[in-house]
């Protein structure tokens, strides 16, 4: 029994000390994260001044459209409908390339500026058709720009 015992023994020693040899050892190394914020302004959506359809233009006429700015938190900004000023409102014209007629519009902005809290916020574009000499029957259209400058 003393016999049997010794072998198992010397090969539990064995197996400890290459168990030993093979075990694994960890190193580690440090990295850095960074990232530089810039100011940044986005018009993120703009919608589109629909006056409906109508006939006799006898009355004014209201549309508004929703305008979404996000801009760098702390980062000024002025909201125009020019690209040399900040201008709040415009008056144009909707017109139809057919007949060269067209139809007096007013354009406003809810506000003309405001600071980046790095969400985005909302503005409207309040729109308003004056009643006037009615064109005749065609769909009028205009193109303009809202300008936002950081």
């Amino acid at each position: 029994m003393r016999k049997l015992v010794l072998p198992i023994a010397a090969v539990a020693a064995i197996a400890s000390a290459s168990a030993a040899a093979v075990a694994a050892t960890t190193v580690s190394s440090n990295f850095n994260a960074s990232i530089t914020i810039q100011a940044e302004c986005k018009i993120q959506s703009l919608g589109n001044l629909n006056f409906g359809s109508y006939g006799v233009l006898d009355t004014a006429r209201t549309a508004s459209a929703g305008l979404d700015i996000q801009c760098t938190n702390g980062t000024g900004y002025a909201i125009s409908l020019s690209n040399s000023a900040t201008v709040g409102s415009i008056t144009a014209a909707m017109t139809n390339a057919g007949n060269g007629e067209d139809v007096a519009y007013t354009a406003t902005l809810s506000s003309t500026g405001g600071t980046g809290n790095g969400s985005v916020q909302s503005y409207t574009v309040g729109g308003n058709v004056p009643a006037q000499n009615t064109p005749s029957s065609a769909t009028y259209t205009d193109t303009e720009t809202v300008y936002v400058t950081y």
